[in-house]
Parts: structure tokens; sequence; C-alpha cells
């Protein structure tokens, strides 16, 4: 059964606080001791003024900073090709293949990822339509995937694209994307994605995948903001990559038989 279905809310923990206790002070005071203490008293009550209004500067700031906060009502909205997502025909998946420079896999049942070191390098590619979060304040966003092969332990990196692509409903012919080219007009500046032009430095996230993962949900965490820049300027939503150290992975993909196992990406946005 898919694991979204029904779920429309989410709801935040609440937040552990911090006692302290006061030192005490010995006892015992002569005449002189007093008479000091009553010559400093202008001085200390001077002192303590300052004081009190430091902290009501203090408590008036973080009063500002608390109005500040987004409120509102978690909302939870799913995007993807699953049954239950309510935002379909939102997804557009494939691979990429060094051995197979010039073939598209868009419409592949599989996202093939294989390490990039090896010889059989394949890049995954992920792009969600995320426009109608435009204007949300975004609080959580999760993807979703199902692996179908995992033949050895790595780690799983996503990475942001930074050039546009298009996408031929082909599987194993000759289209768009493949490993050099990303538009009938331009190939990509990095072949195969594997460089800091076509895609970022570092990865937004990262996950490390096991043989045992098959058949099951995996959960990345996504930057709200991320998704956030997606949803207002929609035409630099490119997407990402999907990178692996060694391990060979098959995902299923946007075009995978059984709907209920599809790439699906969750957001949470205040209403």
């Amino acid at each position: 059964m898919d694991p979204t279905e029904g779920v429309d809310e989410t709801s935040g923990g609440s937040t552990p606080s911090l006692t302290s206790e006061g030192v005490g002070t010995s006892e015992g005071s002569t005449s002189e001791a007093e008479a000091s203490d009553s010559t400093s008293t202008p001085m200390e009550s001077s002192g303590e003024a300052s004081d009190v209004a430091n902290e009501s500067e203090g408590e008036t700031e973080a009063s500002e900073s608390t109005g500040s906060e987004p409120t509102g009502t978690p909302v939870l909205a799913t995007f993807g090709e699953r049954t239950s997502a309510n935002y379909r025909e939102t997804t557009s998946d494939t691979f990429v293949s060094v051995v197979q420079q010039d073939l598209s896999f868009s419409a592949h049942a599989d996202i093939h990822v294989t390490g990039a070191n090896e010889d059989s390098s394949e890049v995954g590619l992920i792009r969600f339509d995320v426009v109608a979060l435009s204007g949300r304040v975004i609080v959580d966003a999760e993807l979703w995937l199902q692996p179908i092969v995992v033949t050895r332990e790595g780690t799983l990196d996503l990475y942001g694209i930074s050039e546009s692509w298009a996408t031929d409903p082909v599987d194993g012919t000759p289209g768009l994307p493949n490993w050099n080219q990303r538009t009938d007009q331009n190939s990509w500046i990095d072949p195969g994605l594997l460089g800091n032009s076509s895609s970022e430095v570092d990865p937004f996230a990262t996950m490390t995948l096991l043989p045992g993962d098959v058949n099951t949900d995996v959960i990345v965490e996504i930057p709200p903001e991320r998704i956030a820049a997606w949803a207002e300027i929609p035409e630099e939503n490119h997407g990402f990559i999907l990178v692996t150290d060694h391990a060979a992975v098959q995902l299923a993909s946007c075009n995978f038989a059984d709907e209920g196992v599809r790439p699906l990406l969750r957001v949470t946005y205040l209403d």
C-alpha cells in the first residue's frame, strides 16, 4: 500500500526547556561593611536601572523575532506519478550512460545509477514541476525513492542541475537527453553532467544505500529553500542528478508499472 495515502497534514514537536538555580551567599556583616554598602547604593541603583533597560530591550527584540516567524496550519502536498499524489504529471526522469552515449532512456521503467569511477558509469536525472507551491511558506521536503536493485553498499548523492534539458519519450533509442546532448541544439558542458558546470559543485543531499534496501521506500531530506526557489523561478528548475560512488543502483522511475513505487516528492507548507 502506498504510504502517502490519507495523509494531508503534519505537525511540529515540542521544544525542551532549560532551568537554572541561583547560588546562595554567606551572611554576616560589620558596621564598616554596612557603611560601604550605604555609600555604594547610588552606583548600584544606576547599574540596576541600566540592567533593567537592557533586559527590556532584549525582551522587545525577542518578541519581535518571535513575531516574524511564519505561522499557519501545516499542509502536505505530494508531487509525482503515484496514484495518491496531489499533483500528477509533474515528473520527468531518466538516466544517461557512458556506454550508450547517444541513447535516451526517458521512457525506461528504471533509473540506473552506477559508480562514476567505473567504465559503465550511469547518472540519473529527476525533475519535479512544483510551480503550484509558488507563494507558499515551505517548511519541510522529502524525496521518496524505491530501489529495485542495489548490488552493493554505496552513497547516493543529489546535485542540482545547472543546465536545462529536454526529454524524448523513447527507451534505449537515439533521443534526449543523452550522455552528450541536453537539447536538440545544445550539448552538456560536462558530458554525463560529471563536472562543475552542468551540475553544482556540492551535493545538497546524501544518503547511504544497502543491498537490503530494495522494494521499500528510502527517504532523502531536501532543503525547503531549494523547493521554494524551484516554485518561484520555474525556468531555473532543472532538477537534480543522482550520482553514486561505487554502488550499482536501479530505482523505480515515473514509468514503472507499479504506480505505488514511483518517485514522490512530499512537501509541507503553511496555509
